[in-house]
């Protein structure tokens, strides 16, 4: 039991620690473009899961007026907000742990909301990347504008794995529901 505690201790801190990082990467990479494409190595994680080819990114962003900025920060405000909620629930998740709550009905809850979350997130992610294709390049001339659609076998991998699990955890709440039940009959 110690090792779980250990682990979901370092676990949390690693979630807490991520959340201001991608608060920062995100308006860096929207606000500032040109720091984040002389630095790749540095925000070059937090462009990871928006754009498919870095080098329309390079040339698009730093070039962009600022209303597109805007907008591009709206739809991208969607992603960033599901990965923060995603880090927080699995630092919520590791906190119940510590405290050995390990098969109770909020810790299936957190558990439920964090595999929606996720599967949304899965959804959302091509989609995002479609619409930041065209916010990136309408300021260009006609005919030089792009619109990238994509959806790989990653995006299926993901969307399949997280299916499933949040099917899993809505069995699990179903199970801890039942079972709640039949402990409160004699």
């Amino acid at each position: 039991m110690k090792n779980i505690a250990f682990y979901a201790t370092s676990v949390k801190y690693i979630s807490y620690a991520l959340i201001p990082a991608v608060i920062i990467g995100f308006f860096i990479k929207w606000l500032a473009p040109e720091f984040s494409v002389s630095n790749p190595h540095i925000v070059g994680l937090f462009l990871s899961y928006t754009f498919d080819d870095y080098t329309t990114m390079t040339t698009a962003m730093p070039t962009m007026p600022f209303m597109q900025r805007l907008i591009g920060m709206c739809i991208d405000s969607i992603v960033a907000g599901l990965l923060i909620a995603i880090l927080w629930l699995i630092a919520s998740l590791m906190k119940k742990f510590q405290d050995n709550e390990i098969f109770s009905a909020s810790t299936v809850a957190l558990f439920t909301t964090l595999s929606k979350c996720a599967f949304y997130l899965a959804l959302y992610t091509p989609i995002n990347r479609m619409l930041l294709s065209v916010v990136t390049t309408f300021h260009n001339a006609p005919g030089q504008r792009v619109l990238t659609a994509s959806f790989g076998s990653a995006d299926l991998c993901n969307i399949l794995i997280f299916g499933i699990l949040m099917v899993m955890t809505l069995l699990m709440q179903q199970a801890t529901i039942l079972q709640n039940e039949q402990n409160l009959t004699v």
